[in-house]
Protein backbone atom coordinates (compact mmCIF):
# COMPACT_ATOMS: atom_id res chain seq x y z
CA UNK A 1 0.00 0.00 0.00
CA UNK A 2 1.35 3.65 -0.78
CA UNK A 3 2.01 6.00 1.79
CA UNK A 4 -0.98 8.21 0.29
CA UNK A 5 -3.28 5.17 -0.07
CA UNK A 6 -2.50 4.71 3.45
CA UNK A 7 -3.36 8.15 4.48
CA UNK A 8 -6.55 8.63 3.32
CA UNK A 9 -7.89 5.34 4.19
CA UNK A 10 -6.76 5.69 7.40
CA UNK A 11 -8.90 9.13 7.10
CA UNK A 12 -11.68 7.45 5.99
CA UNK A 13 -12.04 4.91 8.56
CA UNK A 14 -11.34 8.12 11.08
CA UNK A 15 -13.69 10.43 10.17
CA UNK A 16 -17.18 7.87 11.34
CA UNK A 17 -15.44 7.28 14.53
CA UNK A 18 -15.83 11.24 15.75
CA UNK A 19 -19.39 11.48 13.70
CA UNK A 20 -20.69 8.76 15.69
CA UNK A 21 -19.25 9.16 18.96
CA UNK A 22 -21.33 12.72 18.73
CA UNK A 23 -24.31 10.40 18.26
CA UNK A 24 -23.52 8.59 21.45
CA UNK A 25 -22.42 5.17 19.98
CA UNK A 26 -18.63 4.88 22.37
CA UNK A 27 -20.22 3.14 25.31
CA UNK A 28 -21.86 -0.07 25.66
CA UNK A 29 -23.32 1.14 29.20
CA UNK A 30 -24.99 4.27 27.69
CA UNK A 31 -26.50 1.07 25.03
CA UNK A 32 -27.84 -0.82 27.92
CA UNK A 33 -29.42 2.20 29.36
CA UNK A 34 -30.79 3.29 26.41
CA UNK A 35 -31.86 -0.06 25.99
CA UNK A 36 -34.39 0.34 29.20
CA UNK A 37 -35.62 2.89 26.94
CA UNK A 38 -36.35 0.76 23.82
CA UNK A 39 -33.77 2.47 22.25
CA UNK A 40 -31.05 0.56 22.60
CA UNK A 41 -31.20 -1.45 18.56
CA UNK A 42 -29.94 1.99 17.54
CA UNK A 43 -27.21 2.79 19.75
CA UNK A 44 -26.05 -0.92 19.40
CA UNK A 45 -26.17 -0.52 16.00
CA UNK A 46 -23.86 2.51 16.00
CA UNK A 47 -21.48 1.07 18.88
CA UNK A 48 -20.97 -1.56 16.15
CA UNK A 49 -20.51 0.73 13.04
CA UNK A 50 -18.36 2.23 15.26
CA UNK A 51 -16.09 -0.68 16.14
CA UNK A 52 -16.20 -1.39 12.86
CA UNK A 53 -14.44 1.60 12.32
CA UNK A 54 -11.28 1.45 14.50
CA UNK A 55 -10.82 -2.14 13.47
CA UNK A 56 -10.29 -1.42 10.20
CA UNK A 57 -8.46 1.48 11.37
CA UNK A 58 -6.02 -0.61 13.59
CA UNK A 59 -5.97 -3.68 10.13
CA UNK A 60 -4.73 -0.43 8.14
CA UNK A 61 -2.11 0.32 10.55
CA UNK A 62 -0.88 -3.28 11.03
CA UNK A 63 -0.18 -3.86 7.29
CA UNK A 64 1.27 -0.82 6.72
CA UNK A 65 3.51 -1.62 10.18
CA UNK A 66 4.18 -4.67 8.05
CA UNK A 67 5.28 -2.86 5.05
CA UNK A 68 7.35 -0.19 6.64
CA UNK A 69 9.00 -2.57 9.03
CA UNK A 70 7.47 -0.99 11.90
CA UNK A 71 5.01 -4.00 13.41
CA UNK A 72 4.50 -1.71 16.44
CA UNK A 73 2.34 1.11 14.57
CA UNK A 74 -0.92 -0.88 15.43
CA UNK A 75 -0.56 -0.11 19.11
CA UNK A 76 -1.73 3.55 18.10
CA UNK A 77 -5.10 2.97 16.45
CA UNK A 78 -5.82 0.06 19.45
CA UNK A 79 -4.92 2.79 22.31
CA UNK A 80 -7.50 4.88 20.32
CA UNK A 81 -10.01 2.47 20.68
CA UNK A 82 -9.54 1.71 24.22
CA UNK A 83 -9.64 5.52 24.94
CA UNK A 84 -12.83 5.81 22.52
CA UNK A 85 -15.20 2.70 23.64
CA UNK A 86 -14.47 1.61 27.49
CA UNK A 87 -15.91 3.62 29.94
CA UNK A 88 -14.44 6.01 32.09
CA UNK A 89 -11.02 5.70 29.76
CA UNK A 90 -13.51 7.32 27.04
CA UNK A 91 -14.26 10.57 29.31
CA UNK A 92 -10.39 11.50 28.64
CA UNK A 93 -10.33 14.12 25.59
CA UNK A 94 -8.55 14.01 23.10
CA UNK A 95 -6.70 11.02 23.47
CA UNK A 96 -7.83 9.04 20.65
CA UNK A 97 -7.51 12.32 17.86
CA UNK A 98 -3.33 11.97 19.72
CA UNK A 99 -3.18 8.68 18.70
CA UNK A 100 -5.20 8.57 15.51
CA UNK A 101 -2.31 11.76 14.59
CA UNK A 102 0.37 9.31 15.78
CA UNK A 103 -0.58 6.70 13.29
CA UNK A 104 -1.13 8.65 10.80
CA UNK A 105 2.72 10.74 10.95
CA UNK A 106 4.09 7.20 12.08
CA UNK A 107 2.85 5.61 8.86
CA UNK A 108 3.76 8.31 6.67
CA UNK A 109 7.72 8.09 7.89
CA UNK A 110 9.81 5.60 5.49
CA UNK A 111 11.43 2.39 7.37
CA UNK A 112 14.51 3.56 9.43
CA UNK A 113 16.61 0.54 8.28
CA UNK A 114 15.43 0.07 4.91
CA UNK A 115 18.86 0.02 4.00
CA UNK A 116 20.56 -1.84 6.61
CA UNK A 117 18.33 -4.87 5.75
CA UNK A 118 19.64 -4.03 1.79
CA UNK A 119 22.78 -4.49 3.21
CA UNK A 120 22.28 -7.20 5.31
CA UNK A 121 20.36 -9.25 2.18
CA UNK A 122 23.09 -8.16 -0.06
CA UNK A 123 25.83 -9.59 2.45
CA UNK A 124 27.85 -6.46 2.75
CA UNK A 125 27.03 -5.82 6.57
CA UNK A 126 29.43 -5.47 9.23
CA UNK A 127 29.98 -8.13 11.36
CA UNK A 128 29.06 -6.87 15.03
Amino acid sequence: MSTAGYVVSYIICMIPTYILSYLGSNSLLAAGAHNVAHLGFRILTLFCLHLVALCLACLLAWRRGKAIQKTWLVVFPLLATVFDLIPFFSVVPFVPTAMHICAIIVGVQPSANKGELKQRSEGFAPRA
